[in-house]
């Protein structure tokens, strides 16, 4: 499996539209989508912001091989796994929202 194949799955994992990806990496879908398609590649921020925003395993996506975590998501309850899960995409939902209308919400 390549780099852009274990990206979407990786997507497909977590129920994102390509959209939603690429604004959790601050990009247009049309920007993300040639990333996927494997025409274009990711920049070491915009994989910073994959592993930060969304958790992404980076060893996985570019070796295959997920990283044995000594902290994190495979030490914590599934209840709050699945609150971290809402909380990204209730700020997904924000930023789309965002996105859609031109507007920014204030903190």
């Amino acid at each position: 499996m390549t780099f852009n194949e274990r990206l979407k799955m990786e997507r497909l994992r977590r129920n994102l539209t390509q959209t939603e990806m690429g604004l959790a990496m601050d990009m247009l879908q049309s920007q993300y989508s040639v990333i996927e398609k494997g025409t274009q590649s990711l920049t070491m921020d915009k994989l910073a912001l994959l592993h930060n925003r969304l958790g992404v395993d980076l060893n996985y996506l570019i070796t295959g091989n997920y990283t044995k975590l000594n902290y994190g998501l495979d030490k914590m309850p599934f209840s709050e796994i699945k609150k971290l899960n809402h909380e990204i995409f209730k700020e997904l939902d924000k930023r789309i929202n965002e996105y859609e209308t031109g507007t920014k919400t204030q903190k």
